[in-house]
């Protein structure tokens, strides 16, 4: 089901699974919802603010980063914040396979435990 007034979204991949994944990843290196700015009093979300976020993530739109979070010299909040970047590319095919998100990730574990 497209947003009103935009183009129907293409056929659903995994690549949808990569971005809810650079979700959790946002959330895990912010510790708050990557769209909370969009959320009432609530905590839930209406319908013009549902169709303003889905009408700028269908134009590539991604959450904003705390210049904190930027500025990490922590190694695991730096490959974190590398792939969840990765996941949230405007073309789904762009996007990383999971088996790419996952050596890198273990790239970043191992550098860590050997330091």
């Amino acid at each position: 089901m497209g947003v009103e007034g935009l183009p129907s979204p293409k056929p659903l991949t995994e690549k949808i699974d990569i971005y809810s994944l650079g979700n959790i990843f946002y959330r895990l290196i912010t510790g708050y919802d990557p769209w909370m700015e969009y959320l009432n009093e609530n905590g839930g979300i209406d319908e013009d603010r549902q169709h303003q976020l889905e009408k700028g993530k269908l134009q590539g739109m991604a959450p904003v980063l705390p210049a904190e979070a930027e500025q990490t010299k922590n190694v695991a909040l730096i490959g974190i914040r590398n792939v969840m970047k990765k996941c949230f590319r405007l073309n789904p095919e762009e996007r990383p396979p999971a088996g790419e998100i996952l050596k890198e990730l273990e790239g970043r574990i191992e550098y860590i435990v050997e330091n």
